[in-house]
């Protein structure tokens, strides 16, 4: 059984934005791989607000993303105990 943070970075890892951002070129991957060394140990975050005050761009662009895709809410929503009305991406 996976934790709740590990299934949240796995759906961040499936938006649009980190494929096209990792996988969207030539070299993409290496050139940001500091977002992949950040969400490779997910047992290091408690929540999810852990991830967001990393300050990355990316990481909160994508986090965004996983919030208005319904399918990915709905995965949350069953799946974890993450609340999504206390994420606070401002």
């Amino acid at each position: 059984m996976s934790s709740d943070m590990e299934q949240f970075i796995n759906l961040i890892l499936m938006t649009e934005y980190m494929n096209n951002l990792l996988l969207g070129g030539k070299n993409k991957l290496r050139e940001n791989k500091d977002i992949i060394i950040a969400l490779e140990d997910w047992s290091k975050y408690k929540d999810v607000q852990e991830l967001i005050n990393l300050n990355n761009k990316h990481i909160n662009n994508a986090i965004r993303e996983v919030l208005s895709n319904e399918k990915f809410v709905k995965e949350i929503k069953e799946n974890t105990n993450i609340d999504i009305d206390k994420i606070n991406l401002n």
